[in-house]
């Protein structure tokens, strides 16, 4: 069954560098806060974003085999979860695409919600078991045998995956100016669609059998 995920995941990479640890620091604090005010004046609500995954590590540079150190990087990522809707992706998108890649760029993806792969899951089971006793009952027929009780039944729970390569997944990086594509470049050179989702239930009955009487 091929069901449209109902959630779209946009991950933000930050980057900030500079001479000295503290520094980099700042430098990163005020990249964060400018992404966090953007993504508030697009409405996203403090509960649908996760700060994540940050670090301060130093910067080389290699002369040579010899490796020198040219300052510090510090990164951070920030994971926003909401309804999935094209127009939610491309506003988004486009929000971020005047961005300098080198402090910031985005990617996106899309899955299915809990509350969705359970919904999908219960109807697969019921064309699943209603499918499986159709064919019994042909067997049956065939074999000139009367189904008895239901003996066993067992189902294999498969997990869903894309119809397509990254679900609609769009990287963005700077160019080799070093600044990020506008807004124009983003409408022209974006070609994305909401990939579908595919799930598999494996459903098998295990019958008693009756021999039809002469």
């Amino acid at each position: 069954m091929e069901v449209t995920p109902d959630i779209a995941v946009f991950k933000l990479h930050l980057n900030a560098r500079n001479k000295s640890e503290s520094l980099s620091i700042q430098d990163l604090t005020v990249v964060s806060n400018n992404v966090l005010t953007k993504l508030k004046e697009l409405g996203y609500p403090e509960k649908e974003i996760t700060l994540n995954d940050y670090s301060v590590v130093a910067n080389y540079e290699y002369v040579g085999d010899k490796a020198k150190r040219n300052g510090y990087r510090a990164t951070q990522n920030l994971t926003v979860k909401t309804r999935l809707s094209k127009e939610i992706i491309l506003k988004t998108l486009k929000a971020f695409s005047t961005e300098d890649a080198r402090q910031t760029y985005i990617t996106y993806n899309s899955v299915c919600s809990d509350s969705l792969q359970k919904a999908v899951e219960k109807k697969l089971i019921e064309h699943a078991i209603t499918d499986a006793s159709e064919k019994a009952s042909i067997i049956a027929t065939s074999l000139k045998v009367k189904l008895a009780q239901v003996q066993q039944v067992f189902y294999e729970v498969n997990e869903g995956y894309g119809s397509g390569n990254g679900a609609g997944g769009v990287d963005y990086y700077a160019n080799s100016s070093g600044k990020s594509m506008n807004e124009m470049d983003l409408v022209n050179e974006t070609y994305f669609t909401i990939e579908k989702e595919t799930f598999i239930k494996s459903v098998r009955i295990d019958f008693g059998i009756e021999q039809n009487k002469p």
